[in-house]
């Protein structure tokens, strides 16, 4: 696929593709058991606010991604508001709907399947989700996000959803990827038109 006609990428896109690819590369190279990939949000809207974990469906190990994805968002509204801050609940989103341009729909580049065609790329052999704390573009979360009590939450918040994680499948709610997962298909549909994130 091509970008679309008079597409400019920022100078720094090819550098953040390279960037997350290395995250991913490094991952898949230690052997995680999980790919956590740990944000905070922005939006040109500064009224915007909120607590929003994303996950991808179309992995061999969708269920797992889905179930890490829900138990960080509920630790981290958990941990967020015992902290003083009442932030609203986003939900769950699924990266397929991240962008959608043109009548198709582009992942979360750590999420998203492996990609052939005009960028290659190698996704994640571990099950992932990505957590947007709160938002750096609204004014009252940024001044939150200052406040030690509230990172100290978020990091608790991120810790406990793991550690209910791992419990799941200790406790064989959640069995381990069994071994021969098919092989995960290439989104031929991916293109240059938007920086990955």
């Amino acid at each position: 696929a091509v970008p679309p006609p008079g597409f400019e990428p920022p100078p720094d896109w090819r550098d953040t593709r390279k960037d997350l690819q290395a995250r991913i590369d490094i991952a898949n190279l230690a052997g995680a058991d999980v790919f956590l990939s740990i944000h905070n949000n922005g939006s040109p809207n500064p009224g915007e606010r909120g607590t929003e974990v994303w996950w991808d469906g179309r992995r061999p190990f969708a269920a797992y991604n889905r179930a890490l994805a829900a138990l960080v968002l509920e630790e981290l509204l958990r941990h967020i508001r015992a902290a003083g801050y009442p932030t609203i609940s986003r939900g769950l989103k699924e990266d397929t709907t991240f962008r959608v341009w043109q009548g198709r729909a582009f992942p979360i580049f750590v999420l998203g399947p492996p990609r052939t065609g005009a960028v290659t790329t190698r996704a994640t052999q571990m099950p992932a989700a990505l957590g947007e704390s709160l938002f750096l573009s609204n004014p009252a979360e940024a001044a939150q996000l200052a406040r030690e009590e509230v990172l100290d939450a978020i990091a608790s918040g991120y810790h406990a959803a793991l550690t209910r994680y791992f419990r799941l499948i200790e406790d064989s709610v959640l069995t381990l990827p069994p071994e021969g997962l098919p092989p995960e298909s290439p989104n031929h549909d991916d293109i240059l038109g938007f920086p990955p994130r």
